[in-house]
């Protein structure tokens, strides 16, 4: 498979994984016998998982290359799914959610990265089609989520599982990378490249910055859509039985 076409593939199934449950999270975190305030404060606990893995994280790609950061990426979002569906208490709960952060800040950059340094595609073809596929992405996920939970809140989980496993095939078997071998036998270890990253992050106010008010719009707006739209879907069940 041309790298091109497994990136649009990947980015499809990234954005369908993660989505497909969001329609009804709420729904499904309440049906656990959880409250608003605790599915809200699992909410937080993704974020600030994601703020402490960022530069850790980016350090394994660079170290040893971007497949690996995808693969271990979708793995850790496996087992932050099994764990969701799986378990009813709050700890586990929230175990699963530093998972997600984890998995999150894992494929972060690292399948853009890889795509630009394998495809010879323009990068504004690359990304502005993987952003049209998002978009088609994302209508699937809300009419295949909502249908799915009318028959049982962890279907549309489901579904996102079987759609990980298929990444992972498909990021094992034709995600290939250039001068791998180098950086592996690299003598330059991951705790160096953290530090690094860090000290360059500090130094450059203007990097850190960007980061902190990127960071913190995604926070408010990623945060504030998912939980207000899932406080409606609440009110609505409430009130006139959608979902039941």
């Amino acid at each position: 498979m041309r790298p091109h076409k497994l990136f649009y593939s990947v980015s499809f199934l990234q954005f369908f994984m993660s989505e497909i449950t969001g329609t009804t999270l709420i729904l499904f975190l309440i049906a656990k016998g959880l409250s608003l305030q605790s599915a809200n404060f699992l909410l937080v606990v993704f974020f600030v998982s994601i703020f402490l893995f960022e530069i850790p994280t980016g350090a394994i790609a660079d170290k040893y290359g971007r497949k690996i950061s995808v693969v271990l990426g979708l793995c850790c979002f496996l087992v932050y799914s099994v764990l969701f569906v799986w378990t009813d208490r709050m700890w586990l709960l929230v175990f699963a959610q530093v998972f997600g952060g984890l998995a999150i800040c894992l494929q972060s950059g690292s399948l853009e990265s890889w795509v630009v340094e394998n495809s010879d595609k323009p990068m504004e073809v690359l990304f502005t089609t993987s952003n049209s596929i998002q978009y088609i992405s994302g209508f699937i996920c809300g009419l295949l989520g909502a249908f799915l939970a009318t028959f049982n809140y962890s279907l549309p989980w489901a579904a996102s599982i079987v759609s990980i496993i298929l990444c992972i095939i498909l990021c094992c078997f034709y995600m290939k990378e250039k001068n791998i071998t180098h950086r592996e036998t690299s003598a330059t270890r991951i705790t160096t490249i953290i530090g690094e990253s860090v000290r360059i992050g500090f130094e450059n106010k203007s990097i850190w910055i960007v980061f902190v008010i990127g960071y913190l719009s995604a926070f408010r707006i990623r945060r504030g859509i998912h939980f207000n739209s899932h406080v409606w879907s609440v009110f609505l069940n409430k009130e006139f039985g959608l979902w039941d």
